[in-house]
């Protein structure tokens, strides 16, 4: 183009400088534009220098700031967060980037910072230095005149005035001082420089450049090549497919790079990635320099080191460990010369490539940057502690002295610097003191608006991290911060990535779980997150799905479907193998806190096909262990449940794809559980080396093990390690933890001993038995090894006895009047249903105390009177318990409680509404109202239609006989005289119920019962002769059945009279000479003096006397004495039914 052309007006002085002669070539290319120069040379982070990685207000960057990338290679090869600045978004200039890397604006368009342009863009065939003599002369002047340049403004006049004579030399030139006065002007980007009054001018200039380089590309040496892309990547600006060129001609000649041009070719690959594809000629270009850099490595400078490993590491491409071990080895004997930006550059590069140095490098760049501390700007200072937080490193007192500084500077740092700090301080376990955390709470706050969402995620996951390992309750700063952090999450959900927004779940879970409610999620964002759990859970790994579930779960969110517990169940099924044993209790908490116990079924059946169970559990920490064993336990029983529901579909197919193998699972939990609870024990009666703290009750739901790796990313939750030696001091289990755990265990031996016996199975089944019973026995030595610790924990009674009633073991007298003691103290503090189901319990195991007993009825009897307090479970236990225990609660209580298992039939089991229709047949008997007939008949009616319509083999025979009998009885008495009903006849209705019992029991098969069921069939057979007027002979069963029954009711009635005289005068001869109890029978100790004392059973002898003072040792108290009395016999079964005694005699 002509001198004096239309473009930028030519600056004052231009034409008085004159040319530069007398340089020549060779000075050219030592001292010219390019970074070999001298200029370059000198040049140091911080300033506009070639190389230097994107700093805030610093050239070589994003506009603005820099950000180090977002995210990086797992240790596993999965891809994990990291809190890493975020990238600016890719350049998107007034152009669209075609196959020639030429900017295409249309005539009279108008760019998105300038003015309309006006004029085409016109492509200049370049025109090259000529082998002339004069030609050479011309390029040398010309690339003084470009050197010369001093400010952004001239050059471009330069450039749109002489690019037409541009050599390859003067192209190079050009570029790179442009870059370089773009930065000295505080122009970052290319973007910038185009905006105002001459952008229209600057961008054709730049335009003819580009096209000027890319018409000498073959010309290129190794040095041009080097700088254009350092300044275009100094610039943000990518060519397009001129960059893929460019690096094909620099892979042709990598062996001749210098150091400085290898780590300058990288740094600006690494920068020019975050804008367009990292395409296929740049990674084998990037390739190539990590093994040319290797060989020159002795010759890297500190900026080209950090230079090197920053790019690799912003690339994510790891250079091999050969090579981070040598720049580990030559930082280490140049860190002296390391400026603070070296220094936190290094450390991230590292800690994003996941190589850890060694110690000695980490050492060393401790002690340098304590003496450079004052120079590190608050990106420094955040990078540096992020770094040594993620490479699981320690900085000793640097740390701390990081925190001063930074808290001298809080008002620099960016939001990602402040959340990346807290981070650091979470992952080390590093408390920096309240003020200073006080003080970042502060700033974080007022800043808060401008957080992206990973940076809310990791600043109240490390709020929560360190307040749940310090145990140390928040500071009001803190608390206000995670309030504001919850309101702008509501803000920003729907912008979360999942990872992000399950890590914040975690954490709000966490501050709930140790009572921090001041700051909590709305629902709407649980909703948000629980669908992304649902709609993602396949991008998760493991660990990240089951603390999300936890999360959710210990939050109090219900899902609105099964969808979520579904696609849970699915991952686990699908990725067994990768489970560790703290992500198997997180997720099996969770199955049950979301009411899916099938679902966990599911889970836990695949866990056990593609898993070492044992190897999982031995992982736990006790505490865990007795969570996971309740768990399981719920679970088993729903397996059990869903295998024998003979429902069409998928629950065919239970007992072959979902099998829970109960007796490996409950022998694998005993076998963990044995030795946790013996240390336990002898911990408890060690003398006592200080003051007893306070005992506290334990959260319903526990905290997954924070994250206790630093090296970890944010939100990666560490696997739960198997106590160390020495650390299981810290890891007692709290009374209701082993009762439950022990109750679990029974539940299990109660479901394998319900199922068929498979072959060979019997073995294994009686090992699981005995190691069953030895951590039951050991959970209840636990339990009366804390006395002062149980009436804190009134469940702890409760389960501990209905673990031992349900396996049928015995329990040790002294064991067993400690538990009563207790759950008599705790009587006020414990629900309705439980008091029932510790009577019932305590009564299966011919255990009673006097003050436990009347107080229970008292308390039960206000609950049924009040109705709702006492549920179905609660009263079927009750009624059972005290009609076994032979104390009448007086003449409301079975009516009330009649009510409520009647009103909550369908949610009880065929036993339990045996077992509440018989109690109620003995408790509610004598008593002579028109109310009471037609409850009775109600009950009746609700015993028939339960039973009866039904197949029989979906119906157990005890069932069967224990509802005929209770109805029988019933309607005898609600048909004797006093009722006003005849004594000879029952109403229609009534009469119906009974036939259809009858009819039942007709086709049991009498070789299916015991003795003592046979015993309950002749007692009902004469009941129901009784109820229709008719004699003890007209009983309507098969004569084989009355056949069996008669005769068994005379050997039962034998039975009993020979061993209550065996058992009576032993037991009086111990009683009195305070020996050991016989064999075989369970008697309580003589009580101490300040414990409570433990009596016989009363006999009752009325029914319609104050309650605690009735006999009832026979069954003809039922019936009113006088004309059509009916002698009735043994009102007691002996517990047939219960699945433990059958486990126990395995």
């Amino acid at each position: 183009m002509a001198s004096g052309g239309h473009g930028v007006p030519p600056p004052p002085g231009l034409s008085g400088r004159g040319g530069l002669s007398g340089l020549g070539l060779g000075r050219f290319d030592g001292v010219g534009a390019g970074p070999l120069g001298a200029g370059a040379a000198a040049t140091q982070y911080g300033s506009s220098g070639p190389g230097s990685p994107p700093q805030p207000g610093a050239g070589g960057g994003v506009p603005h700031r820099a950000r180090p990338p977002a995210r990086h290679l797992g240790t596993h090869g999965a891809e994990h967060t990291l809190p890493g600045a975020q990238l600016a978004p890719p350049y998107a200039g007034p152009r669209g980037v075609h196959a020639g890397g030429a900017p295409a604006v249309a005539h009279g368009a108008r760019g998105p910072y300038g003015p309309p342009i006006t004029g085409s863009f016109t492509r200049v065939s370049g025109g090259g230095a000529g082998g002339s003599s004069l030609a050479l002369q011309e390029a040398k002047r010309l690339n003084g005149e470009l050197v010369r340049a001093p400010t952004v403004d001239h050059l471009f006049y330069l450039i749109d005035q002489r690019v037409i004579d541009f050599s390859h030399i003067n192209s190079s030139t050009a570029l790179h001082r442009l870059a370089r006065l773009s930065k000295q002007e505080g122009l970052f980007t290319l973007d910038e420089m185009i905006m105002g009054p001459q952008g229209q001018q600057r961008a054709w200039a730049f335009e003819r450049l580009m096209h000027s380089i890319e018409s000498h590309l073959l010309e290129f040496n190794t040095q041009s090549l080097a700088n254009i892309m350092w300044g275009m990547a100094s610039l943000s600006y990518h060519p397009g497919d001129l960059l893929d060129l460019m690096s094909v001609e620099s892979l042709k000649r990598i062996r001749s790079f210098n150091p400085q041009e290898l780590a300058n070719s990288v740094w600006a690959l690494a920068k020019l990635s975050r804008f367009a594809r990292f395409t296929h000629p740049q990674q084998q270009l990037v390739d190539a320099i990590a093994v040319e850099a290797r060989r020159k490595l002795d010759a890297y400078n500190p900026q080209n080191l950090v230079n090197t490993v920053w790019a690799y590491a912003t690339l994510q491409r790891h250079p091999g460990d050969a090579v981070l071990m040598a720049v580990a080895e030559h930082a280490y004997a140049k860190i002296a010369d390391f400026n603070p930006q070296n220094v936190s550059n290094l450390l991230w590069a590292l800690a994003t490539l996941h190589h850890f140095p060694g110690d000695k490098l980490l050492e060393a760049v401790q002690e340098e940057a304590m003496w450079k501390l004052r120079d590190f700007n608050p990106q420094n200072l955040s990078n540096t502690m992020w770094a040594f937080a993620s490479l699981g490193h320690h900085p000793g007192r640097l740390a701390d002295a990081i925190a001063a500084a930074a808290e001298s500077k809080l008002h620099g740092f960016t939001s990602q610097g402040l959340s990346n700090l807290l981070w650091a301080f979470a992952a080390l376990n590093h408390n920096p003191g309240r003020p200073i955390m006080e003080s970042i709470s502060t700033e974080a706050e007022r800043q808060l608006y401008h957080f992206n969402s990973q940076e809310l995620s990791n600043t109240a996951f490390a709020l929560a991290k360190l307040h749940m390992s310090q145990a140390a309750p928040p500071s009001s700063s803190e608390r206000l911060l995670m309030q504001a952090i919850a309101a702008e999450t509501e803000r920003k959900v729907q912008k979360f990535k999942p990872r992000d927004l399950t890590d914040l779940v975690w954490a709000f879970a966490t501050e709930a779980n140790a009572g921090e409610t001041a700051a909590m999620l709305s629902d709407h964002t649980l909703e948000v997150a629980a669908s992304t759990v649902e709609h993602s859970a396949g991008s998760f790994s493991p660990a990240n799905l089951a603390v999300a579930m936890w999360s959710l779960a210990a939050l109090g969110h219900r899902p609105r479907g099964s969808g979520l517990c579904e696609a849970a169940a699915s991952e686990a099924r699908r990725r067994a193998p990768e489970l560790a044993g703290v992500d198997l209790a997180n997720l099996l908490l969770s199955f049950i806190a979301f009411e899916e116990p099938q679902l966990g079924a599911q889970a836990l059946s695949a866990v056990q096909r593609g898993a070492d169970i044992p190897s999982l559990l031995s992982e736990l920490p006790a505490s865990t262990l007795c969570q996971v064993t309740s768990a399981a336990a719920e679970m088993v029983v729903a397996s059990s449940a869903g295998s024998s529901s003979g429902a069409p579909g998928p629950s065919q197919l239970w007992e072959e794809m979902y099998a829970i193998d109960v007796d490996a699972l409950a022998r694998s939990l005993a076998d963990e559980l044995v030795p946790r609870f013996r240390q336990q024990i002898a911990r408890a009666r060690r003398p006592a080396t200080g003051s007893a703290s306070a005992v506290s009750v334990q959260p319903a739901f526990n905290a997954p093990p924070a994250p206790g790796q630093p090296g970890q990313p944010p939100g990666q939750l560490a696997q739960a390690q198997p106590p160390a030696e020495g650390e299981n001091d810290s890891d007692d289990v709290l009374p209701p933890m082993a009762a439950a755990a022990a109750l679990g265990l029974s539940k299990m031996l109660e479901v394998s001993g319900q199922r068929p016996t498979e072959p060979g199975a019997e073995e294994r089944a009686q090992q699981a038995v005995l190691a069953a019973l030895a951590a039951l026995e050991a959970a209840s030595e636990l339990l009366a090894a804390s006395p002062a610790d149980l009436p804190c924990h009134p469940r702890a009674a409760v389960d501990a006895l209905a673990a031992f009633a349900i396996a049928g073991a015995p329990m040790q007298p002294e064991v067993a009047q400690t538990l009563l003691q207790a759950a008599t103290r705790a009587i006020e503090a414990t629900a309705p249903d439980d008091l029932a189901t510790l009577l019932k319990a305590a009564a299966r195991m011919d255990l009673y105390l006097e003050e436990l007993v009347k107080a229970s009825a008292a308390r039960l009897g206000e609950a049924a009177r009040h109705g709702g307090e006492l549920g179905a479970e609660g009263a079927a236990a009750a009624l059972r318990a005290f009609a076994t225990m032979r104390w009448h609660p007086g003449a409301a209580f079975p009516m009330n409680a009649a009510v409520a298992a009647v009103a909550g039939a369908e949610q009880l089991t065929d036993s339990q509404v045996s077992y509440a229709y018989w109690g109620c047949a003995t408790l509610a008997a004598g008593v002579h109202t028109t109310e009471a007939r037609e409850l009775l008949a109600d009950i009746v009616a609700a015993a028939s239609r339960r039973l009866v319509g039904r197949p029989a083999q979906d119906t157990a025979p005890d069932d069967i006989v224990r509802v005929a009998w209770a109805a029988a009885c019933l309607a005898a008495c609600a048909s004797a005289p006093g009722t006003g009903a005849p004594a000879t006849k029952v109403s229609a209705e009534l009469a119906a119920d009974l036939e259809r019992l009858e009819g039942a029991l007709r086709v049991v098969d009498p070789m299916a019962l015991s003795s003592d069921e046979l015993e309950l069939v002749h007692e009902a057979a004469i009941a129901f002769a009784a109820a229709r007027g008719a004699s003890a002979a007209e009983h309507g069963l098969p004569r084989a059945m009355a056949a069996a029954a008669a005769d068994a009711f005379t050997e039962v009635e034998r039975s009993r009279c020979v061993r209550l005289d065996k058992a009576a005068q032993p037991l009086a001869e111990a009683i009195t000479r305070h020996a050991d109890t016989p064999a075989g029978v369970v008697v309580l100790g003589p009580p101490a003096a300040d414990k409570l004392q433990i009596d016989e059973p009363p006999q009752l002898s009325d029914a319609n006397a104050t309650p605690g003072e009735k006999e009832l040792e026979r069954s003809d108290w039922l019936f009113a004495e006088g004309e059509g009395a009916v002698p009735m016999e043994s009102l007691e079964p002996e517990h047939s039914e219960e699945a433990g005694s059958k486990a126990g005699s395995k």
